[in-house]
């Protein structure tokens, strides 16, 4: 399978990595990149049998999945106290003392 993409949907990359662990149960699938594969082009090239590129290929991703737990509780109960700094509005956002409905969104 040749990859030759920037990204895109997050729905449509899992369908198609989905796609590619079952045709790996049949027969293997390999991957060619082309001159890019990030972010979700990336994520469906992941589980192929094995993955080409070329020497000028432009491979790596931002992330596919992010969690940010909500650890306000426990840190409450081992007694730990921080003080934030901010820089920027948003900059508490990976913060882990904040419920995520709590954080200032960006418009």
């Amino acid at each position: 399978m040749r990859v030759n993409s920037p990204g895109g949907s997050a729905l449509a990359s899992a369908i198609i990595n989905n796609k590619i662990k079952e045709v790996n149960k049949v027969k293997p699938v390999y991957v060619s990149i082309g001159g890019i594969s990030a972010s979700f082009s990336y994520y469906i090239s992941a589980d192929a049998k094995k993955i080409y590129a070329d020497k000028g290929s432009l491979t790596g991703s931002i992330g596919v999945v992010s969690l940010i737990p909500n650890i306000k509780e426990l840190i409450g109960k081992i007694d730990i106290n921080g003080i934030a700094t901010l820089q920027k509005r948003n900059a508490t956002l990976r913060k882990q003392r904040k419920a995520v409905s709590q954080v200032t969104r960006m418009p």
